[in-house]
């Protein structure tokens, strides 16, 4: 439930556009010098926090500055996704490799952060708003249907979804111990905050 509002909310705050955003998380370290970010701004699904808050724990007077909140951020979403992977997983759904679309896409920072978290090679779409391409593919279909000269949603979606390997990332082995400690760091603060009643 926070990706993009989450993202909005703090350029918003620090008055930047998406390549400031970029840049500021690009100067940050690997784990943001310490900083957690849960992005619960709405609310979370998963976990199953339907009133949560947002919080920054582990603020310091080295690490309270722009570039490391914004990394904080990043990471704590894409935590988040990696919550969602979890789940998968446990239903029995693999991944080999992971593909990206929307704003994070554009972003080489972004890719590897999913990846490291992850623990996946990650590529982009050679059209990045996969929102827009998949209600053009919809279109399509639809169109062929009406017209009656039907094609199968499989071919249109064939020869309009084609990934940009220039956006491959791969996993960083010297960042896979980190991204650990970090995902369990954020299970344990998120448990302990929502059953103390503070999330």
């Amino acid at each position: 439930m926070n990706v993009a509002s989450a993202v909005d909310r703090v350029r918003n705050l620090f008055g930047w556009e998406m390549n400031a955003l970029e840049k500021n998380v690009a100067r940050s370290q690997p784990g943001a010098n310490g900083l957690t970010f849960l992005p619960y701004f709405d609310g979370e699904r998963l976990p199953n926090l339907p009133n949560g808050c947002a919080v920054i724990h582990g603020l310091n007077s080295f690490n309270t500055n722009r570039h490391d909140i914004a990394r904080a951020l990043i990471e704590g979403i894409v935590v988040g996704l990696a919550e969602g992977m979890k789940r998968l997983i446990e239903l029995g759904i693999r991944a080999d490799e992971l593909r990206i679309t929307g704003g994070g896409a554009k972003s080489a920072t972004v890719r590897q952060i999913v990846s490291d978290i992850l623990g996946l090679p990650v590529v982009g779409f050679r059209i990045g708003e996969g929102a827009a391409l998949g209600a053009a593919i919809q279109a399509a279909w639809t169109y062929g249907q009406t017209r009656g000269d039907p094609v199968p949603l499989e071919k249109i979606v064939k020869l309009a979804v084609k990934t940009d390997r220039k956006t491959r990332a791969e996993p960083r082995k010297e960042n896979e111990m980190l991204y650990a400690e970090l995902r369990g760091r954020y299970a344990d603060l998120t448990q302990k905050l929502a059953s103390g009643g503070y999330l």
